[in-house]
């Protein structure tokens, strides 16, 4: 008898081994000519993976002749970085697409279908004016899940399929990926309404049926970015969205892109988590490590069990305004306090979003992003926005364990 309990107790022991080493962070790094940049190629975390923004070179560094080409390219990419993890496309449970000139979104959508004509992931699509070195014409991130992790499409009662190759939402245990949504009826196919407002509800509405229909509800929702076509929506995009909310509003970055239909003033992506334990960081951390007031529009971060989402941030201050690398560096010190009172540490950020004014300083950022990441970097995705009050650089951050 003492030799089986002893065998379950070794057994236990190994098991809980086995759990935390899938538990830890593991960072697989850049090799090629992004090697020498400051981010991995991808993280693992738990039961995700996240893998880096792709462009439309290919392998050697070739940069493909058209959309399509460069579609593939920036998807052989990630699967080259998904089969380092263990994993395939098959695995991809969301990605955000940003394309350069709307007129090359249908091309694009043809080539991205054919790498994902079975139970397509969640997407966002939106327009940027340049990315990193000025030529590319695409670039592609993602989210997977670790091989044999199961994953589904969810689509509410009365919708119509998605109007193109990707799912509304994609669950996976007690999370929800949800797409970029627009003010469209997902009903008929009817165009939205020309008005912030009415966008912002038909949006809100939407989402809460795809949240119903993924078992959850508004509460559940961890973090968000609302893309709009300009930012003199602002305000009155707020007004409607922060009336679905009755406290802990999810984390949340709100960026100014060309939107790929016109009639769209505003798409609005999220992620849902079920469960807990749940906290969210109100206020910005001051250097005193001090709370800041409350947001009526956004917590600055959102703690939902083994992960973390810290709002978008900027760091302009008097005397950095025309310096991107101090503002890069003051941002990013601004949001890992923030992490800190959420519990997490550096080494634990698993993803970064940098949404730069001028592309053409990339370099430059690179330089104050290093003085903060100098090691365990987490995946990244630099693009050219137009950020908030002027600022030079605007960050996102998500972190797990």
């Amino acid at each position: 008898m003492r030799r089986v309990i002893a065998g379950l107790i070794l057994c236990a022991g190994a098991l809980a081994l086995a759990l935390g080493a899938q538990a830890a962070v593991r960072h697989i790094a850049e090799t090629g000519r992004a090697a020498s940049l400051p981010f991995s190629a991808a993280v693992e975390a738990g039961d995700l993976i996240y893998v880096s923004g792709n462009g439309g070179t290919d392998a050697n560094g070739q940069l493909g002749a058209d959309i399509s080409s460069q579609t593939s390219n920036a998807l052989d990419r990630i699967a080259d970085a998904l089969k380092k993890a263990g994993a395939n496309l098959g695995d991809v449970v969301a990605t955000q697409v940003y394309i350069t000139d709307p007129a090359n979104a249908s091309a694009m959508d043809e080539a991205y279908a054919a790498r994902f004509a079975k139970n397509p992931p969640s997407r966002t699509v939106v327009v940027t004016a340049s990315l990193a070195g000025g030529k590319p014409l695409v670039e592609i991130n993602a989210i997977a899940v670790r091989r044999g992790v199961a994953h589904r499409a969810i689509l509410p009662k009365g919708w119509q399929n998605p109007p193109g190759p990707f799912s509304y939402a994609e669950k996976v245990g007690n999370t929800l990926f949800i797409s970029a949504l627009t003010a469209r009826n997902p009903m008929d196919g009817s165009p939205p309404p020309d008005n912030i407002g009415l966008q912002t509800k038909t949006i809100m509405d939407n989402l809460g049926a795809l949240l119903k229909a993924g078992g959850m509800d508004y509460g559940d929702l961890a973090a968000g970015r609302v893309w709009l076509s300009d930012m003199k929506y602002y305000r009155d995009m707020n007004v409607v969205y922060r009336s679905y909310f009755v406290r802990d509003l999810p984390a949340r970055a709100t960026l100014q892109f060309h939107l790929v239909n016109p009639t769209d003033l505003v798409q609005i992506s999220t992620v849902a988590v079920k469960g807990g334990p749940r906290h969210a960081i109100l206020g910005a951390i001051g250097a005193d490590g001090k709370a800041g007031k409350p947001n009526p529009n956004y917590s600055a971060g959102m703690v939902v069990g083994n992960r973390m989402w810290v709002t978008g941030m900027t760091g302009e201050t008097a005397d950095n305004k025309d310096d991107v690398t101090s503002q890069t560096q003051e941002t990013l010190t601004r949001m890992l306090r923030v992490l800190k009172a959420g519990g997490f540490n550096p080494a634990q950020v698993v993803e970064a979003n940098v949404y730069m004014r001028d592309i053409g300083q990339f370099q430059q950022m690179n330089m104050g992003y290093r003085q903060v990441f100098q090691k365990d970097l987490p995946v990244r995705t630099t693009v050219q926005a137009s950020n908030a009050g002027g600022s030079l650089v605007e960050i996102v951050l998500a972190a797990g364990r």
